[in-house]
């Protein structure tokens, strides 16, 4: 199975746990300018590194470098996503864990993060990722045009071979 495609069954496994039900969760709102790809910021320490860029208008690959890597689907208001710890993670004892989590965007463009660990680790977790201004922003995912074979004429008899 293809590694986004794993990532996201799991985020859906990881997400049914939440305490918080859809019925009773916060909206979210819409994220200012509309963009969600960019450099964020963990928890108020801009060494936590997270990227997030572009699969499609609605999918997003997000990595913290050398810590985990992850996929998410993004509405506009809530972005809803699994993640995965690198093998060889800092935090060794994390080292090939999987969860989910959902980030609900804020008013300032920052993202209230609720998850839960489903393999290798038992436990949830909240966080804070707060847009990095200041650095350059991941470039939009570029628009894939259908490639078009030109018209061949049919033969005519004059062409044709015996």
């Amino acid at each position: 199975m293809h590694p986004a495609k794993l990532l996201l069954a799991l985020a859906v496994l990881a997400i049914l746990p939440l305490t918080v039900s859809a019925e009773t969760a916060p909206e979210g709102v819409p994220v200012p300018g509309g963009t969600l790809p960019g450099h964020y910021m963990v928890n108020g320490d801009s060494a936590a590194l997270l990227i997030i860029e572009p699969i499609d208008a609605r999918n997003f690959r997000l990595q913290r470098p050398g810590v985990w890597e992850g996929v998410g689907v993004f509405d506009g208001r809530v972005l809803w996503g699994a993640f995965r710890y690198a093998a060889d993670a800092a935090e060794g004892h994390l080292a090939g864990c999987t969860g989910g989590f959902r980030a609900l965007a804020g008013p300032d463009g920052s993202f209230e993060v609720q998850g839960a660990f489903v393999h290798g680790w038992s436990g949830r977790f909240t966080g804070i990722w707060e847009r990095m201004a200041d650095l350059p922003q991941p470039a939009a995912a570029p628009v894939v045009q259908p490639e078009v074979a030109p018209a061949v004429p049919p033969e005519t008899k004059s062409d044709a071979k015996p």
